[in-house]
């Protein structure tokens, strides 16, 4: 992982609602930032039945991502719009933080 990305993968308890999230510069973060990828499926791992993806990079859709970074733990909030026009807000607390550089 590179210093200041932020990546973020999220799995329910029974893994129905897995989200991925990263955000390659996780200052920018802090303030809101429009550079972000955002993956969110519904059902099972290998059977979903519906999955939404936001890559501002690639034009894929659009949207705000803002990282509060508290050292251990941090909240990501996420108010994006895939492509297709498919709204996607929500609120990632995670309670521990691993670090690499």
């Amino acid at each position: 992982m590179a210093v200041g990305r932020w990546p973020r993968q999220d799995f329910t308890a029974n893994s129905q609602q897995p989200t991925a999230n990263v955000v390659p510069n996780a200052k920018a973060a802090a303030a809101g930032t429009h550079d972000f990828f955002l993956s969110v499926g519904f059902g099972p791992l290998l059977q979903r039945s519906a999955e939404y993806v936001v890559d501002t990079k690639k034009s894929k859709g659009s949207g705000t991502v803002t990282v509060a970074d508290h050292g251990a733990a941090a909240k990501v909030t996420f108010d994006a719009r895939t492509a297709d026009g498919v709204k996607l807000a929500g609120t990632i607390d995670c309670h521990s933080v691993m670090r690499g550089r």
